[in-house]
Parts: structure tokens; C-alpha cells; sequence
């Protein structure tokens, strides 16, 4: 079981330039137009959205922005927040994922 933990910063603009400098240091491997799909449980009463369930299932898929690139790529994940741990001032969750090529023969075309 993964546990995954988020945290958020507020910055001004002045450590916005700081970090921004700071990260050019990093190489990335080119820019992707990437979609991002939730679905939902269609009974009502199982709501994933509901406190009792509290989870998020998520279709994503990259696709390259240039012609550098010819891979892109796709995510399944189902992210659920651990109940026990709800009043935490981190939040904790459950995180399962499962990569694929989404130009596979059997991906649907989003």
C-alpha cells in the first residue's frame, strides 16, 4: 500500500522567480497536452464523492505537443483519503496506479 503525501506552498512573486530560476536546472522530457477524466460510481448511494468513500477515479493520457516526441502516455489511479486520518493537518491517502501506452491497440480515443 502507497501512501502519498501532497504538500502546498503559497508563494510571493519574488520566491516565484527564486524557485523558477532554481528549477531550470532540471531537464524535462518535453511538454504534453495531457486530459484527465473522473468517473464516478453510477448507484448514488456509492458515491465516491461521499464521505464514506471520500475516493477519486481518474482515465489520464498524455500526448506529446511536438513531433520530438512520439511516446505519450497513460494513468489509471484510484486516490482514496485514509478515514482514520481524516482530521489530520495533512491529509493522507491510498494511492493505486496503473500505467499504459495509450497508443495501444485497445485504448479508446479520448
Amino acid at each position: 500500500m502507497n501512501i502519498e503525501r501532497e504538500m502546498r506552498f503559497y508563494l510571493s512573486l519574488k520566491e516565484l522567480k527564486s524557485w523558477q530560476t532554481s528549477l531550470k536546472q532540471f531537464h524535462f522530457n518535453g511538454r504534453y497536452h495531457e486530459i484527465t477524466i473522473m468517473y464516478d460510481n453510477p448507484n448514488p448511494e456509492y458515491t465516491f464523492y461521499s464521505d464514506y468513500i471520500d475516493g477519486r477515479l481518474r482515465l489520464r493520457a498524455g500526448t506529446p505537443t511536438n513531433d520530438k516526441l512520439s511516446n505519450g502516455y497513460g494513468l489509471v489511479s484510484w486516490k482514496q483519503r485514509i478515514p482514520e486520518l481524516k482530521d489530520e493537518i495533512m491529509r493522507h491517502e491510498n494511492e493505486i496506479e496503473f500505467n499504459f501506452n495509450p497508443n495501444g491497440p485497445d485504448m479508446p480515443h479520448l
